[in-house]
């Protein structure tokens, strides 16, 4: 077999090393909100967390008590302060102190479930519980970059997820974000948030683990280079 010169072996090393250090595929993870938490309010958290995939994520309870909007931007907003959430077979509701029904929905208040994850994710799918065709709901994201959802964030277009409670024609596509929300806005609108499927790039190989890498094809090189001395 033919023996690589020096200069191809470390090139060959070098390759090596940016493949490992930059080969990662699209992943995805489902997040199943469905469960059987008590109806009562003073039992139900204003949030939990799930891990689905490698990453975590958390599911927290909000409510606008007024919102405006311009285009697809929040420009106002203000919040209602005590917003529970809890999960039913049907999915994940938003409830408040005044014993609203364990709905997300746009009666009185507009409420909205927020997803944080731990890495930057696109949405590949919504999926609703309880839910009918005449139905609509908002999907928002974290555009401002402050960590949370509310004035100067996307806020999408009413959206009727049709007859089979999926909804996947997100638009703009690809947008990554740690912070998402999906929410009822209409008077008649209500449902559960049943499941969320994410997309995500997962971590690329450390550097550390890259450079023993390329340090060990070095040292290979130098092993066969002191044999081929001593032979001659």
């Amino acid at each position: 077999m033919k023996k690589l010169s020096k200069p191809k072996m470390i090139a060959v090393a070098t390759t090596l090393t940016l493949a490992a250090g930059s080969a990662s595929a699209l992943t995805s993870a489902t997040f199943n909100l469905s469960g059987g938490d008590s109806t009562n309010y003073s039992l139900l958290p204003s949030s939990f967390n799930l891990s689905s995939g490698g990453i975590d994520a958390n599911f927290a309870a909000g409510s606008f008590t007024s919102i405006s909007v311009s285009g697809n931007t929040i420009t106002s907003a203000s919040f209602a302060s005590d917003p529970r959430i809890g999960r039913y077979f049907g999915g994940a509701g938003v409830t408040n102190s005044s014993g609203e029904a364990h709905w997300v929905d746009g009666y009185g208040r507009y409420d909205f479930i927020v997803m944080t994850f731990s890495v930057s994710v696109s949405i590949a799918e919504l999926i609703f519980g309880y839910y009918d065709s005449s139905e609509n709901f908002r999907w928002m994201y974290d555009s401002s970059g402050d960590g949370s959802i509310g004035v100067n964030d996307f806020i999408s277009n009413s959206t009727n997820a049709g007859s089979d409670a999926k909804f996947s024609e997100f638009n703009p596509t690809g947008i990554l974000s740690k912070v998402w929300a999906v929410g009822a806005f209409g008077r008649y609108d209500d449902w559960k948030f049943k499941a969320v499927t994410v997309n995500y790039e997962p971590s690329v190989v450390p550097l550390p683990a890259t450079g023993l890498l390329l340090a060990g094809a070095l040292a290979g090189f130098g092993a066969m280079r002191r044999r081929k001395t001593k032979a001659a």
